[in-house]
């Protein structure tokens, strides 16, 4: 299970963001709405440990993650979290299969290629797996990124507008593969979005009324 706590992130321009309390347990998915530039996706970068929060805790599995050292929470991303950007950072000089294996090497883990390709077939993807990503559409990206998350069946899933790039037909695939995911490995899927078409689908919602507050810069 996941918490977020009290959590506070200060922007250097002056801006304080205050986050309502997020609970999310493992094997269920949580959406996570809130108006667009309102601070969804500097949530997501703290609970995924990119960026440390000004006051708060992050509890997951009755460890509070915020107060790791950065070596600590490199190695804990790296195995015990997939997280799906807006836009993806891929290596551009390897192929989609070669991204996904880094991804497990990166992790400390032995890489899988048979898994990697199986995430890419449930993707409808499994065509670009020697292909440059760069040679991918929109969609493809989106696809892949979601593979590279899926990849060492990470105990936390963090989707930033995982479906925004994909039509009707891919969107829901790609929702069906994220949940049974998280119910495979029993993670916590957590998903910020825009899109009517997952509001319509998935019950535990949680609207982010995140106040901005200006604050004095000394």
């Amino acid at each position: 299970m996941i918490e977020a706590r009290s959590l506070e992130y200060n922007y250097a321009g002056g801006v304080q963001l205050n986050y309502p309390d997020i609970t999310c347990e493992r094997g269920t998915t949580c959406l996570l709405l809130g108006a667009s530039g309102s601070g969804k996706t500097t949530l997501l970068h703290m609970l995924a440990g990119i960026l440390s929060p000004s006051k708060g805790s992050i509890i997951f599995d009755g460890k509070d993650v915020v107060k790791y050292s950065k070596k600590e929470m490199n190695s804990f991303r790296g195995k015990e979290i997939g997280i799906v950007f807006q836009r993806p950072h891929f290596v551009n000089a390897l192929s989609v299969i070669e991204n996904l294996c880094l991804a497990q090497r990166l992790a400390g883990l032995t890489v899988d290629k048979s898994k990697a390709k199986d995430l890419l077939d449930r993707l409808n993807i499994a065509q670009k797996a020697n292909v440059s990503v760069k040679a991918l559409s929109q969609g493809e990206k989106q696809r892949v990124a979601i593979a590279r998350a899926l990849i060492n069946s990470p105990a936390l899933i963090l989707a930033d507008e995982p479906t925004s790039a994909l039509d009707d037909t891919n969107a829901k695939e790609v929702l069906a593969l994220l949940q049974d995911v998280a119910k495979e490995s029993n993670a916590s899927l957590l998903i910020v979005t825009h899109d009517n078409r997952l509001t319509d689908v998935i019950k535990n919602q949680v609207t982010l009324d995140i106040q901005q507050v200006k604050t004095e810069r000394s």
